[in-house]
């Protein structure tokens, strides 16, 4: 991924997340806070789910036991 694109994710994340704060603190939204704040751990997992099928295919490819 190029810097520029990731640096566009990260901002769209961080701004994502600060605009559902806002509305949570405002009362606009009623979300509990694990939503509220999904786009901070949602990249994580979707990174975490991504490196663990990565994991799984190279280690079907070389053939390890």
């Amino acid at each position: 991924m190029r810097e520029d694109t990731s640096s566009i994710i990260t901002c769209s994340l961080t701004l994502l997340t600060t605009v559902f704060i806002g509305l949570k603190f405002c009362e606009v939204i009623s979300w509990s806070w694990w939503w509220v704040l999904c786009p901070i751990w949602g990249g994580l997992v979707a990174f975490l789910v991504l490196t663990v099928i990565a994991l799984v295919w190279i280690d079907k490819i070389t053939g390890t036991d």
